[in-house]
Formats: structure tokens, sequence, C-alpha cells
């Protein structure tokens, strides 16, 4: 019975129920200063964790990079096909190293505040 009370019936939420509250205008700025002390933190937390999977996998990404370019042929192969080879192992390897070298992890965390929270001017 209260499935069909759930499919059928239109619960009406109070603003309170969601957690909307009434905000005085002239309590406005604090109360977005206290919001976004609160979203940064919880930013600053998530993105951290982040950055440090980021260098990781940079640094990971690095090293193959460089084992690739220092990869040896092994075995008997026909010349023209070690030449292709070997001419698209530097072209890899020359694109996953500017690749690397544009990408920058950022030590301050200011920069993430700035393009994620405005500066609230009211």
């Amino acid at each position: 019975m209260k499935w069909i009370k759930k499919l059928f019936g239109k619960k009406e939420d109070s603003s309170e129920e969601r957690g909307l509250k009434e905000i005085n205008f002239k309590d406005l700025p604090s109360w977005l200063d206290a919001v976004s002390q609160k979203i940064s933190s919880r930013v600053e937390k998530d993105v951290s964790g982040l950055v440090k999977e980021l260098e990781v996998s940079l640094l990971a990404l690095k090293e193959s990079n460089s084992r690739l370019a220092e990869a040896k042929v092994e075995g008997d192969f026909d010349i023209r096909a070690v030449k292709r080879a070997k001419s698209n192992r530097e072209n890899v390897t020359k694109q996953v190293a500017t690749l690397t070298d544009k990408i920058r992890v950022q030590d301050s965390m200011e920069h993430l505040h700035r393009a994620l929270i405005p500066a609230w001017n009211i």
C-alpha cells in the first residue's frame, strides 16, 4: 500500500525540509562568505587528492616515455620494418614529451579558489 502512495502521491516539500532558509539582504555577504569557505575547503580536499594522482601519473608517463626511447630492437626483423618502427617510436616519444612538458601541476591552491569561487562584490 505504501508503494502505491509513493507512486501516485505528490509529497510537497517545505523549504525547511529541503534545507532552505530565508536570509536578510544585509546578512547576505557574511552568509556567502561562510558558504564559499565551506565549498572551498571541500574542493581543496578533493583537488589535493587529484593533484597527487596527476603528479604520480605524470611521473609514470615520463618514465615510460624514456624507457620507450631507450628500447632496443631484439630479434630478426626486416630492416624496413625496423626503420619504420624506430621512426614511429621517435614521433610518439616526441609527442608524449611535448604533452608532459605542457602539463603543469600548480602547488598553490589559490588559483583554484579564484577560478571556482568568484569574489562577492555586494
